[in-house]
């Protein structure tokens, strides 16, 4: 009884997941990101449908594909993540005239006033986490936060999209030639001594590090198991991913992108060690943390270097 029990819990999961997505959608959406052999923004991708198809009767259909695009058993996947920065950073806008999203830009302004660089989506829904400005009323803040800074073209400017592709891509079986971003492609020797045959842009790395690493956990630490991917911590953020090691001992591994800036990586690992200790680990069971960045510099192996529970890892992808 226990067994068919659980095969039907099974088969009534698979037939939420792929009701996100209509069968003829998914057909559909597939056939033009093979056709274009290249990923494609979220928005230029559900237009293409309806121009070929007609009107979509799915409520939210974009945002489902998202969410659609982040499951392992999907045909899709999430290419690219957009970037932000203010216009201007000499003071906060003045957002009293935005009629849709005003907690978004309001509380991303924030995050963004301090930099004059471009910030990852992800990062600004987690520094809003992390300062506990907004408690999002969704699963899925990144998708909201793009929508409505990309609507905010007077005070924002953005780098990139959200772009969906193909997963078959990530194979092997088809060659991506390059990513919305239009970046010039850059050859790298392997990750973390693994083969990616994929041929990829920048972007579209980045923005799938995460599953790259969690694909290959033996090849960070031998007998690294996954718990959990983006594990929140509320009021404080979310772990990249949350490993248990051959001892049983709680492992953080943080991932920090190309470009991203290690200025506060270890003072954000060690809050979210502390957070595991204190709510998550058993008596008697250790935690310790993982960073992986493309080249670390000689402040953060020193800021690194004091902390016994600490390591750094250094990776390097192979983009073509």
């Amino acid at each position: 009884m226990r067994n068919q029990s659980e095969k039907r819990e099974v088969t009534q999961s698979k037939q939420r997941e792929s009701s996100l997505i209509p069968k003829y959608l998914v057909q559909l959406l597939s056939k033009i990101l093979s056709d274009e052999n290249r990923p494609i923004g979220i928005a230029d991708l559900m237009r293409t449908a309806v121009a070929i198809r007609g009107e979509i009767p799915v409520e939210f259909v974009a945002k489902r594909l998202y969410v659609f695009s982040k499951k392992e058993n999907s045909p899709f996947f999430v290419a690219e993540y957009p970037a932000f920065k203010l216009r201007s950073v000499s003071k906060l806008p003045d957002f009293s005239k935005v009629s849709g999203g005003l907690r978004y830009v309001t509380n991303a302004s924030k995050v963004l006033v301090s930099s004059r660089e471009y910030i990852d989506v992800r990062e600004i829904v987690s520094k809003i986490e992390e300062r506990r400005l907004y408690k999002f009323p969704t699963g899925t803040p990144e998708y909201w936060m793009y929508v409505h800074l990309s609507e905010q073209k007077k005070f924002f400017v953005q780098k990139g999209t959200l772009a969906i592709g193909l997963r078959q891509w990530r194979q092997g079986k088809v060659t991506v030639e390059s990513g919305i971003s239009g970046e010039p492609p850059i050859k790298r020797n392997s990750a973390l001594n693994a083969t990616i045959s994929d041929q990829v842009t920048r972007n579209i790395y980045e923005a799938n590090l995460e599953s790259v690493v969690i694909e290959q956990l033996d090849k960070i630490e031998e007998g690294l198991q996954l718990i959990e991917r983006q594990r929140v911590c509320p009021g404080i953020g979310r772990i990249d991913v949350l490993c248990r090691d051959r001892h049983g001992d709680l492992v953080i591994v943080e991932l920090k992108r190309f470009g991203a800036k290690h200025d506060s990586i270890v003072d954000q690992i060690g809050r979210y060690m502390g957070y595991v200790r204190s709510y998550l680990a058993k008596p008697g069971q250790n935690v310790r943390g993982i960073i992986l960045v493309a080249k670390a510099d000689e402040k953060l192996r020193h800021a690194v270097a004091g902390f016994p529970n600490l390591e750094l890892r250094e990776f390097d992808l192979s983009i073509k």
